[in-house]
């Protein structure tokens, strides 16, 4: 049987990996890399104790030095000249964990394989003026060079790099055409996240992070809200994003509301009937599990993938009236979100 290495670095690509490894037809394996080894994340350590899909899970932290990054380098070698896969997924291929393991893996003729980063996959580099771009795929790049490998790569988009054969995207249509025209890139079908199997693994994870949670419930409307400071930066303060925000959901008893995982003023007036979600808990886990019609947020990836597992749901994004023409607000349009100006 073939064998396929997933290489995650986010609670997204996690996700995903999770979703893609129980569709694959062949032994998967996941290393959780670049982690803080002074955080302790329970949704990795409940993945370790149920690993679903994979036959083996390993979680490698973020190296501190060189010396812990030429240990990094040499276990990458040991795990690709023991499992030979086929295909080594990843969410970020400017990550030098993929790249050392693609630079391994040549050899046996491996395919690298992109996996949807989210909003990033689509406007990443947009953002990036010409003196910012120039000095960080030309001098960022070469000190790169220095510092890894002759191996390393810098490209503008995610995806682009040549150790990448191939993307799966959520929107393969709004991939950039510079990473479109070079390699395949595929649609990640949505169906089977949302499938009874898949469902199930997720509630064992998130109820390790919230024993209380109940997903058979229906609500009105799943609001996704952005972090305070963001709202007083972009939103012209709490007070005139509330009342745009109740605008929407006027008529709406039944809301589950979802804070910034960092976020410290839970500034939504919540009622009897409002649920409000443990911030910590992964918002593209949530936006698959919850029940509902409508979601409402601004501009983040979790957005993005809620208008991919729910096509036939009202998905709302609320952004600031100057903000109208930005790509992550015009990304969100293409793909099918509803746009909201205050």
């Amino acid at each position: 049987m073939p064998t396929q290495l997933y290489l995650c670095s986010s609670k997204r690509h996690l996700y995903l990996a999770l979703g893609l490894a129980q569709q694959a037809a062949a032994e998967c394996h996941l290393v959780i890399i670049d982690q803080d080894p002074a955080c302790d994340d329970p949704l990795l350590e409940a993945v370790k104790v149920r690993p679903g899909p994979f036959a083996s899970v390993v979680i490698w932290n973020r190296p501190a030095d060189g010396a812990q990054r030429r240990h990094l380098f040499a276990r990458i070698a040991d795990l690709v000249g023991s499992l030979r896969p086929a295909e080594i997924h990843v969410g970020n291929d400017r990550r030098i964990e993929f790249q050392y393991a693609m630079y391994c893996a040549r050899a046996f003729g491996t395919t690298g394989v992109y996996i949807d980063d989210g909003t990033g996959t689509y406007v990443n580099g947009t953002y990036l003026k010409f003196g910012r771009s120039w000095i960080d795929l030309s001098i960022v790049a070469f000190l790169k060079k220095l510092q890894y490998g002759w191996w390393y790569q810098r490209r503008r988009y995610l995806g682009g790099t040549d150790w990448v054969d191939r993307c799966q995207v959520q929107f393969p249509q709004l991939m950039p055409a510079a990473v479109r025209c070079g390699k395949p890139v595929s649609g990640l079908d949505p169906a089977p996240f949302r499938s009874p199997p898949f469902n199930a693994l997720l509630d064992v994870y998130l109820r390790a992070l919230a024993a209380e949670l109940d997903f058979s419930a229906q609500f009105d409307a799943v609001v996704m809200l952005p972090h305070s400071k963001h709202v007083r930066r972009y939103y012209r303060g709490v007070p005139v994003y509330l009342e745009m925000l109740q605008a929407h959901l006027r008529g709406l008893a039944k809301l589950a509301l979802k804070y910034h995982p960092r976020e410290t003023n839970f500034y939504f007036p919540a009622g009897p009937q409002q649920l409000v979600l443990p911030a910590h808990l992964p918002a593209e886990m949530l936006v698959g599990r919850l029940q509902t019609q409508m979601i409402v947020g601004d501009t983040s990836s979790a957005l993005l993938s809620a208008i991919w597992l729910h096509p036939q749901a009202r998905v709302i994004s609320v952004c600031a009236r100057g903000d109208a023409n930005l790509p992550l607000v015009r990304l969100l349009a293409s793909a099918g979100g509803e746009l909201v100006l205050c």
